[in-house]
Formats: structure tokens, sequence, C-alpha cells
């Protein structure tokens, strides 16, 4: 009896001392097992870990016999446009309406930019005026970035204000018209309001109106070198837009929510930036959590440019696709991301990134004995594997080609495969000035 009761207590006293130990864990970022706690910690640091992006085109198509010829055309904001990724169609809608006026009795929109995902929207009754109050967002992978908030006075009075979100409280007041967001300990966003001192308070019987889209993420990017097609799918001031759409900037930018690495990685550098923009990381932490459609930076100050530029802060984005970031992109980055965030007397300067290219020949012995695979399945699960190893691990700044580690995947597709030789050649592409 005593032994048994000494095994039970032996029993709870270790899956105590375990339990407290994942607790205790998951109470710092560095060693947090869940995404809910990494979520959590991010949170008392002021960071709220990005959402799934749709993915961006840009568009320009012209309208044909719209209703008794208007002087002035207006496209509505989520006017429908579909494309097809891979088999899949995908919808894309533009987030702001856009007037033009016809040249010589022709309606052309230029420069229509339209994202991936299915607009809805969604309302709240205000019962507690509090930002205790959170209203939560009920859908899986919403675009945050496509959030737009309306506040209606009530059920019968139709008066609607439109709401910000707030991104520090610096210039906040009582009277301020902005929304708060963050993500909940499930996985989706939920929205509260100020206190009538950082923000102002809402009212009872206030209706919350939220608009956004739900995402598809990386599946809506189409690589440059495509031609992509769009459709419209409404009719535009009693028009029709005329065939088919070919896309002046294909989709790009779709990313994923973010995971629990990245949380662990951006979340101390963002909350060490307190949204100013002083050093070099503090410039890179703002452009990756302002404007996720680059797909890495690299920030060095002038006086370390070869040749210096003092008075300079030096700035390399990559691109999801291509290879140079559009002048819009960079004023773009300029005026929203780094105005009134960056030192007065620093410029920011832009330099477009060198690229080198990595050649693999890889020639892969197996045996068919072990292995149900035909060696063109072989082939086509090496490939995949080269290029999943090329996405994740080096499509970035700061990252090393590691020749073992692919090796090592490269040998792990099959219990068949007995080994693998790969030949590395490293290639540099220039643009020779011609005479």
């Amino acid at each position: 009896g005593l032994s048994i009761l000494l095994d039970v207590l032996s029993y709870n006293t270790h899956y105590n001392a375990y339990l407290a130990s994942m607790v205790i864990n998951d109470m710092f970022l560095d060693s947090a097992v869940k995404r809910a706690s990494a979520v959590s910690i991010a949170k008392h640091l002021g960071y709220t870990p990005t959402s799934a992006k749709g993915a961006r085109a840009m568009l320009d198509f012209t309208v044909t016999s719209p209703t008794n010829n208007p002087n002035f055309l207006t496209l509505e904001k989520y006017t429908p446009f579909s494309t097809t990724v891979d088999g899949t169609s995908y919808m894309f809608v533009n987030l702001n309406s856009k007037t033009i006026q016809p040249n010589a009795g022709i309606y052309t929109f230029n420069d229509v930019e339209v994202v991936e995902g299915i607009p809805l929207n969604y309302v709240f009754s205000v019962d507690v005026p509090s930002p205790a109050e959170k209203y939560v967002i009920p859908n899986e992978n919403i675009d945050t970035s496509t959030i737009r908030i309306t506040v209606q006075n009530s059920v019968t009075d139709t008066v609607q204000t439109v709401y910000t979100l707030a991104e520090d409280t610096l210039n906040v007041n009582g009277n301020s018209e902005v929304y708060y967001l963050e993500e909940s300990a499930t996985g989706k966003y939920q929205i509260f309001f100020g206190d009538g001192i950082l923000g102002k308070k809402l009212s009872r019987n206030n209706l919350v109106i939220v608009n956004y889209l739900i995402s598809s993420g990386t599946a809506g990017n189409v690589a440059g070198s495509i031609r992509q097609l769009f459709t419209c799918g409404a009719t535009i001031g009693g028009g029709s837009v005329v065939g088919t759409i070919t896309a002046t900037t294909n989709s790009h930018g779709g990313a994923l929510k973010e995971d629990i690495e990245s949380i662990r990685f951006n979340a101390p550098r963002y909350a060490s930036s307190q949204n100013r923009a002083v050093t070099g990381n503090d410039y890179k932490s703002l452009i990756e959590q302002k404007y996720p459609l680059v797909e890495a930076v690299s920030v060095w100050g002038g006086e370390e440019n070869d040749p210096p530029k003092y008075g300079k802060i030096m700035i390399s984005l990559k691109p999801y696709y291509g290879y140079e970031i559009t002048q819009e992109t960079r004023d773009n980055i300029k005026a929203v991301v780094l105005q009134n965030k960056q030192v007065l007397s620093i410029t920011p300067e832009f330099v477009n990134p060198e690229y080198f290219y990595v050649n693999i020949s890889a020639n892969i012995k197996y045996d068919s004995a072990k292995s149900t695979l035909t060696a063109t399945q072989i082939e086509g699960l090496a490939t995949s594997i080269i290029r999943f190893y090329f996405i994740t691990d080096l499509q970035k700044f700061n990252k090393n080609f590691i020749f073992s580690k692919l090796s090592r995947n490269i040998d792990a597709i099959d219990d068949a495969v007995i080994g693998n030789l790969m030949v590395i050649k490293l290639q540099r592409r220039i643009e020779p000035v011609l005479s």
C-alpha cells in the first residue's frame, strides 16, 4: 500500500513539475512553444503579428458604352475581378473607388490596384462601451490591411463615422476616432475602441461595421514572367470592360499568417524601435511591419557604404517577384512608412540588390528494388525539394547556401535513395553598357 502511494505521489509530483515548467517556458518569447503564447507576449510589447495578405496586382482597362455617356465614370470599391492561377480561380477587388473623365469619348482606367480576397462585412452592436468590450472578427485568414471600420450612431440614426487604426498613442486624444487591433488567444483578430482618453469612447447601441477581405495568402501570387489575364465580373456605370485585361503588374505580395518563429524575431525589434526610425534595425523593423509586400530588407548607414554617403541611410529591398522595386513603391515607403518617424537630417536612399544564382546539376542514385517510385518521380521530388530549400532558406539577405543541408534533404526523399552527387556553379548576371 505504501509503495503504491509513493508511486502515485511521485507521478503526481512529476506531472505538476512538468506542467509548471511548460507554463513558465510559455511566459517567455524565446521559449514559448504555442503560437498563442508568443502572440500574448508580443501583445505586451505592442506588436501585432501580421495576418495573411492578399496578392496585389495593377490593371489598366477600358469601359465601353456606359449609360448616357457620362462626363465622369466611377469604379465603385469592391468591384470584382477574377483570374486563374494554377487552374484555380481567385477573386480580386479594388479597395477604393476611382473616378475618371473620358478622353476623346474613351473611358480608360489606369493603375487600378486590386487585392485578392473575398469581401465580407460584419456588424457588431455596442453593449458596454469600453476597451474591455472587444469585437472578434469571426473569419480565418482575414487580411487586416483591408479592414475598413465605420461606426453608425444606431439602427435608426444612420449617420456614420470612419475610424482609422491607431498605430501608436502619440497623437491620440479623447476625441480621436481610432480603433485598436490585436490577435486573440484563438488566433482570430479582434478590435476595440478608446476609453475617452486614448481614443473616442463609443456609445451604447452604436453599430460597428467592419469590412474586410478573406485572403488565400500565397496562392494568388503569379511570377512576373507570366502573362496574367483578368476578367471583370460587373458592369461599370452600365458599361462593360472590353475583353480580357492583361495585368500591368502581376499579382504578388500574397503571404501567409505570421508564424511563431517570425513573431519571436520581429516582436522584440519592433518594440525596441518604439515606432521611430533612428538605427538601421529601426528602419528594417518598420518596413517589414508596415510594408509586407517586400520579401527581404537590408539597411545600413551611409557612412558604412562604399563609397561613404554621409547623412543618408541605405535601404535595399527584395520584392516577392521581380528583381527591383518600383519608384512608386519607394515613394510610398518614404511617405507612408518612414515619414514623421525618421531623423530629420537623415535621408533614405534605395539601392537595388545584386543577385547571385546557384546552378545545380544533381545525379541521384537509388535502388529501384526498394521503391515503387520511378526515375521520373524521383526527379520530380528532388526538384521540389531543391525549390523548397531555395524559397525557405535563401530568398533573403544574410542567408548562406549550405551544400550539406541540401544534400541531406535530397537523400531523405525516399528510403531507396543511396546518395547524390551535386555539381554547383555560381552565376552572376550583368547588363552590359554598350558602346
